[in-house]
């Protein structure tokens, strides 16, 4: 090979793996501001939620036992005077004593992030999976956000198949909120396991749909790269 082959096919390196650093990055960032609006969302549905459902003094009384919480356990956790398997007893203790109250998911909402940020993602897991289970009938838009936020959860331990399947539940559901943002993630994800295929259908439903979606330009590189 000669000099001049050499550098194009060192060029060509360099921007493959800049292009992918690219991508990278973007979803990071991207990540971080997904879970953001939907804690945001989140708050302001449950919010309903918990005086269409509840008299005042039910709700009063229940909103006291998780402030309660925040205010001992949680504030001692954050203290570093309570350890994490005392910090989950507590919580799924609280979730006994307040049952399907929908002011109980902020509340996992934010204790999850907490420790996903330590790095405790298992704990994350577990909690997030209480909240599916015991706010299963809850109405679909509280379901797909606390669904939305346990595929983060599932991806960031490595287990995609989980992932996906949450997901894929999501997109069965009426609710479209943040649609495009599941079709992205589930094209990365079905990409991760070799299926090119359901990948492609995933990201150009992003990329036909929500063009002026920053997500959509970088559904477009993920086309390309698989050859679509």
């Amino acid at each position: 090979m000669d000099n001049k082959s050499k550098q194009k096919v060192v060029g060509q390196s360099k921007s493959s793996n800049s292009e992918s650093m690219d991508i990278n990055g973007i979803i990071m960032e991207y990540k971080v501001q997904f879970i953001s609006v939907v804690v945001l969302i989140f708050v302001a549905i449950v919010g309903y939620g918990i005086y269409s459902k509840y008299d005042s003094a039910q709700s009063e009384k229940l909103s006291a036992k998780i402030y309660s919480f925040t205010k001992g356990a949680y504030a001692d956790y954050n203290a570093e005077k309570l350890q994490t398997p005392e910090l989950m007893e507590k919580i799924f203790s609280l979730s006994e004593e307040v049952g399907s109250f929908v002011g109980l998911i902020p509340l996992i909402v934010e204790v999850s992030d907490k420790l996903i940020k330590q790095g405790k993602l298992d704990s994350a897991r577990k909690l997030l999976e209480m909240g599916r289970e015991r706010f299963l009938n809850e109405n679909a838009y509280v379901k797909r956000f606390l669904l939305m936020r346990l595929a983060v959860v599932y991806e960031d331990l490595d287990r995609p198949s989980d992932a996906i399947s949450v997901l894929e539940q999501i997109n069965a559901s009426s609710v479209k909120i943040l649609e495009e943002r599941v079709y992205f993630d589930l094209g990365r994800l079905y990409l991760k396991q070799g299926n090119k295929d359901k990948a492609s259908v995933s990201l150009q439903h992003v990329v036909d749909n929500f063009a002026s979606n920053d997500l959509a330009k970088i559904a477009a590189l993920y086309l390309k790269k698989i050859g679509k």
